[in-house]
């Protein structure tokens, strides 16, 4: 009976393993893509406009110092790249908590396997 019951929750224990790494490597391509979009707003941001202006930039005004809006960028465009970064960084760093957390419960499967 013991040994029935040590081959079930060994069977368990496989099974929950592969679970684990298949959602690892589900939510390591989920992060290598947010990593991705991330970059290139990062370049879009950083680039400089058509004309030679300056950059939209990640912090920069989107005002010049007269408080009107910037002729040379799509003051749109920039809020909207802005935001989606934010969203990004939040969802990254959300997602770097939970593979952390899978990995800790797969290493300790790994261990009392």
């Amino acid at each position: 009976r013991a040994e029935r019951l040590y081959k079930t929750m060994t069977e368990v224990n496989t099974m929950t393993i592969a679970a684990l790494r298949k959602t690892l490597a589900s939510l390591d391509m989920k992060k290598k893509s947010l990593e991705s979009e991330g970059e290139a707003i990062i370049s879009e941001l950083t680039s400089r406009t058509d004309g030679g202006g300056e950059p939209m930039g990640m912090n920069t005004p989107l005002v010049d110092r007269d408080g009107y809006p910037r002729s040379d960028i799509d003051i749109f465009r920039a809020r909207t790249l802005r935001r989606r970064l934010a969203e990004i960084k939040t969802d990254r760093s959300t997602m770097l908590i939970d593979i952390e957390k899978k990995l800790q419960k797969l290493a300790m499967l790994n261990v009392s396997f």
